[in-house]
């Protein structure tokens, strides 16, 4: 799961990238969850795996192999 968060935090193939105070705005969940997430003390509920999707902050495709341990 920590590699979903870490996956959302890399520069995309612009070179935009999402800070995790960003991600926690976009998400309504407190910086220190997103820190958790990314630091591996904690994962995502499935309400904010959802949140996820819904926003589209990353490719479905990728969810997938990430999920089925590729």
């Amino acid at each position: 799961m920590r590699e979903l968060i870490l996956e959302i935090l890399k520069p995309d193939n612009q070179g935009r990238k999402i800070t995790q105070k960003d991600l926690a705005k976009k998400m309504n969940v407190g910086s220190n969850v997103v820190s958790h997430w990314v630091t591996g003390k904690a994962k995502p509920n499935g309400e904010n795996i959802e949140k996820i999707v819904r926003l589209k902050l990353i490719k479905p495709e990728r969810m997938i192999e990430i999920f089925s341990g590729k």
